[in-house]
């Protein structure tokens, strides 16, 4: 982990959240509406909220959800979403809004479900896709954080 990023979970970490982790899927119906409206205000890739509805009782009932949200006077300020897998995990989606991203709640939520996952066995994180031309600082805070970034061949149906 670079300075930089160390630094900024050091001062997201004084910001006063509230983390809570949701295994059962409690706040899963919450987290799809809204990471719908974000991403169709944003316009940003990912899997769709549909396919989320469908997914995460199947992730919840194999214990392979972890869903993390940064609450803030009583109010939800970011999450990250997490999918694990044998030894690994994948980050599959999160969101902040303005008061979280100040805050570097997202920051917070990372360092604190990698320190979870690591207790729970999980060897590997894949961070997720990186986006060059939109989203420069996630790319730079997934690089801080030790990630690399490998291309795979594309899928084909």
């Amino acid at each position: 982990m670079n300075a930089n990023t160390r630094n900024s979970i050091l001062q997201s970490g004084s910001a006063g959240f509230n983390i809570e982790w949701d295994v059962a899927g409690t706040h899963a119906p919450w987290m799809t509406g809204v990471y719908a409206a974000d991403k169709a205000l944003h316009k940003y890739g990912g899997p769709s909220p549909q396919f989320l509805q469908k997914y995460i009782p199947h992730l919840v009932k194999d214990g392979n959800y972890a869903l993390g949200r940064a609450v803030s006077k009583g109010q939800p300020v970011a999450f990250v979403l997490f999918v694990k897998h044998g030894r690994s995990a994948t980050y599959l989606t999160g969101w902040s809004e303005k008061d979280g991203q100040v805050s570097l709640a997202h920051h917070l939520l990372f360092w604190q479900g990698i320190k979870m996952l690591k207790e729970q066995g999980i060897k590997e994180l894949d961070l997720g896709d990186v986006n060059n031309d939109n989203a420069k600082g996630i790319k730079e805070f997934k690089e801080g954080l030790g990630g690399r970034v490998v291309r795979h061949v594309g899928h084909y149906i």
